[in-house]
């Protein structure tokens, strides 16, 4: 006989960088429980295969890209987190990661993204290809790399790819997960001088090297005074 259990005995952590997001991201699911499978959290579980499916399915639908971008407002709101429209500014800092972006003449992700953020009033601060770059402009090193390699960013290694990589040797002791912070904060107008001399165009970001997260430094420091 097959054991029946509870949504919340079964309840997982939601992986994410963003606690806001994860929150959102259970919110709808208990919301999708009692719509789509007819059950709240504490009703039995007949087939949970089925139900995680049904739930799975009906997630990915409502958190997808076009849903994250017009729902940041709410999803900012409902999180707990202080914030006045019209006084406080909503930025995005996102990789151009090619595997992250759909990219066809019927669904161009990457457009969609900057036309939303241009409608909702967002600033949009990309790194392309990867968040690690940014970190290698720290150092002036950065411009010895290999360009197309950078753009490319090809696996050297099965769990680690060519900008990560250097970035270890440039910087040792870097990890994805751990590293020293101060060190690159004392170096932080050395990468905001070494960002404009590669990409800062947000529309070009999206085949070419660079980064324009120094444009944003540049704003919150005119900001802050």
């Amino acid at each position: 006989m097959r054991e029946k259990r509870t949504f919340a005995e079964r309840k997982t952590k939601v992986i994410t960088t963003s606690r806001i997001y994860a929150r959102s991201i259970w919110k709808t699911m208990c919301r999708i429980c009692e719509e789509k499978c007819l059950k709240n959290l504490d009703s039995f579980v007949e087939d949970i295969e089925e139900s995680c499916n049904l739930i799975l399915k009906a997630l990915q639908e409502e958190h997808d890209l076009q849903h994250v971008i017009s729902d940041i407002s709410h999803m900012i709101k409902e999180g707990g987190v202080t914030y006045s429209e019209g006084f406080d500014r909503i930025c995005l800092i996102i990789d151009r990661d090619r595997d992250s972006f759909v990219s066809s003449p019927m669904n161009n992700q990457y457009r969609y993204v900057i036309d939303k953020c241009k409608e909702m009033g967002f600033g949009l601060y990309i790194t392309n290809p990867c968040f690690e770059f940014w970190l290698l402009l720290h150092f002036d090193e950065v411009f010895d790399l290999d360009q197309d390699k950078l753009l490319e960013n090809p696996k050297i290694t099965a769990n680690r790819r060519y900008v990560e990589q250097e970035l270890r040797r440039i910087w040792p002791g870097y990890k994805k997960s751990s590293y020293r912070a101060e060190e690159l904060v004392k170096n932080i107008d050395n990468a905001i001088n070494n960002e404009k001399k590669f990409c800062e165009n947000v529309e070009e970001l999206e085949n070419s090297v660079g980064s324009n997260i120094g444009k944003l430094i540049i704003d919150m420091r005119a900001h802050s005074d």
